[in-house]
């Protein structure tokens, strides 16, 4: 009997042992299918965008003689918060917050939703074919322009997107900023489809060293 329990055993501990074909641990998730980068950046942009009015507001809030006080002890408190996103794989945001925690940061998160928003869209084309827009891209990171990437049109065309922007003023800016350098920029508006984003949200006094350190850590998809 003492023999089959050992036996047993030392079975179950092989069959622990044994490797298999899997190379990432079990607590790694698996890899999900990109977000295109645009829709990252127009992320970014919006949630930029949304600050600024907030912040606006609030100093439209402390503008009066009661508010001199508050909003200059705001502004020299030493405390600043942070903001870090979006991220569009769970794995990265379940990554990053970790690595705040372990740097001992108070962090608070937020999920995004998938949406639908209206934004403007800034390119060049169309062209007859794939090769077309193949060779415009090379032209385009000959000429230092590098964030581009080739889309099919419903009408079988295709045209290079050269980025894309919340608001129309934006896109003005940025379609000015690029002829200088590139001919028939153009830009037109679209309703496109917000991935569901991860943001964490965390405080930093500027004095600690932390935020030298964070500016080291590669946060993966965020840029």
């Amino acid at each position: 009997m003492k023999k089959l329990i050992g036996l047993l055993v030392i079975v179950n501990v092989a069959v622990f042992l044994w490797p298999t074909k899997s190379s990432e641990p079990a607590h790694v998730h698996p890899r999900k299918v990109d977000v295109s980068a645009g829709l990252i950046r127009l992320n970014k942009e919006i949630e930029t965008q949304y600050r600024d009015e907030q912040r606006d507001k609030a100093e439209a809030a402390l503008s009066g003689a009661d508010g001199v006080a508050a909003r200059d002890s705001v502004l020299s408190s030493e405390v600043q918060c942070y903001r870090l996103g979006p991220f569009s794989l769970k794995s990265n945001y379940e990554i990053a917050q970790a690595t705040l925690l372990n740097a001992g940061l108070q962090v608070k998160s937020s999920i995004r939703a998938v949406s639908r928003t209206e934004v403007y869209r800034v390119y060049i084309g169309p062209f007859a074919d794939r090769a077309q827009a193949i060779d415009a891209r090379r032209s385009l990171s000959n000429k230092g322009v590098l964030d581009h990437f080739i889309r099919n049109e419903l009408d079988g065309s295709t045209t290079v997107s050269l980025g894309i922007f919340s608001t129309e003023g934006s896109a003005m800016a940025g379609l000015e900023g690029l002829s200088a350098r590139v001919d028939g920029v153009k830009f037109r508006e679209e309703v496109v489809t917000l991935p569901e984003s991860y943001w964490l949200y965390f405080a930093l006094a500027e004095n600690t060293g932390v935020r030298e350190a964070l500016d080291l850590v590669d946060w993966g998809e965020v840029g």
